[in-house]
C-alpha cells in the first residue's frame, strides 16, 4: 500500500469521541448524500432508565452514568 491508501485506511479507523455529563461516547462520521458535508453521528443515546419492574408506569429516570467509552455508532437492538 502507498501511504495515501494507508491514510485512507487510517481515517477509516477514526471515530469521534464526545465526552458528556453520564460518558463518553464513539459516534461516527457520516457524509451527507449528494453532499461534501460530513458530520459526526452518535446513535442510541440513552435519555431514560429502562421501564421496567417498579418504573414501568412511572415517569422517565434520568439515565445513569457510565465508564468508559460507549459505541454509538449504531442502532441498539430493540
Amino acid at each position: 500500500l502507498g501511504w495515501l491508501e494507508k491514510a485512507n485506511l487510517l481515517i477509516c479507523y477514526l471515530r469521534p469521541v464526545l465526552q458528556t455529563k453520564l460518558g463518553a461516547l464513539k459516534g461516527e462520521y457520516v457524509k451527507a448524500k449528494g453532499k461534501d458535508t460530513v458530520v459526526h453521528s452518535y446513535l442510541g443515546l440513552p435519555f431514560a432508565k429502562p421501564p421496567v419492574g417498579p418504573l414501568r408506569f412511572s415517569p422517565p429516570q434520568p439515565a445513569e452514568k457510565w465508564d468508559g467509552v460507549r459505541d454509538a455508532a449504531k442502532q441498539p437492538f430493540m
